[in-house]
């Protein structure tokens, strides 16, 4: 469920990026955007990878607020679309590749900086 602070959030962000264009682009937008409604849950998921055996995991959406903030949970199936597992990867971290037993992928600290991670994964 989206919450009504994520969905003021995602208001003022557009507000603040349609002030940025020519007056009558912004008014364009604002223009295609009335009497659109917001949505009042997030898809299921927003991002899919397959790793080397084939298994397909979903990272779980939970908004782009939330998403920089929490660690985020993926459903892992195998080829043939069985449950295998949930694994939990860090807040601020993206993954790259997976292999058969390694997670790479890039976190980013409080400063923004890029650290390669590799994690282990026990099957």
């Amino acid at each position: 469920v989206i919450s009504v602070g994520e969905l003021a959030a995602q208001r003022q962000r557009l507000a603040e990026q349609v002030s940025q264009l020519p007056e009558n682009v912004g008014d364009a937008v604002v223009s295609a955007f009335q009497g659109v409604g917001m949505p009042a849950i997030y898809p299921a998921h927003d991002r899919v990878v397959t790793d080397e055996r084939g298994a397909i995991w979903l990272r779980e959406d939970i908004g782009p607020q939330r998403g920089e903030r929490e660690a985020r949970r993926w459903t892992v199936l195998d080829p043939d679309g069985r449950w295998l597992g949930f694994v939990t990867t860090p807040a601020r971290f993206q993954v790259q590749q997976i292999t058969r037993d390694r997670m790479i992928g890039v976190w980013r600290d409080g400063n923004d900086v890029e650290h390669l991670q590799v994690y282990r994964l026990d099957r």
